[in-house]
């Protein structure tokens, strides 16, 4: 829902839907700009975004949901109120750096992909993995720490 055009007006449009005090809860990856940006825990992902310019409602361009200020006061002027804000490390989980790959082809992160010329693909993917394998643990399976933002609005 992070890279939803127009987020602002979204949400009412999602209160809207609600029940008298239901609440809205939406979650996104938090984005990582320092010491250097991160996405879902990688450099590579995030320069590979940055090089090929992709869109900018996706990492590491913009915080998602605009940043916790914006996303809280988008939320009271949609009408809602109770609004928390929690951040906390997701660990991603793959059984090979390969497999991390063919899961960024699945969700949001496949505008990267649809984006990027097709010729670089094999080049990225590879960077990708690469870094991915200093995650490896000992019972062989990748474990990369990604914080998430979470919002809960009333």
């Amino acid at each position: 829902v992070h890279m939803v055009p127009g987020l602002a007006s979204a949400y009412g449009r999602y209160r809207a839907l609600l029940a008298p005090g239901g609440r809205l809860a939406v979650c996104a990856p938090a984005s990582v700009l320092e010491p250097e940006p991160r996405v879902f825990g990688l450099r590579s992902i995030a320069a590979a975004a940055a090089r090929f310019s992709v869109s900018t409602r996706v990492y590491p361009q913009e915080e998602a949901f605009g940043g916790p200020e914006k996303a809280t006061e988008d939320l009271r002027r949609a009408g809602f109120s109770d609004i928390a804000v929690h951040v906390e490390d997701v660990v991603l989980r793959a059984d090979s750096p390969d497999q991390l790959v063919r899961w960024t082809w699945t969700h949001g992160m496949r505008m990267m992909w649809d984006t990027m010329p097709t010729e670089h693909h094999e080049a990225v993917a590879r960077e990708i993995e690469a870094e991915a394998a200093e995650f490896m643990t000992d019972s062989g399976v990748l474990e990369i720490p990604s914080p998430v933002r979470y919002f809960v609005a009333r």
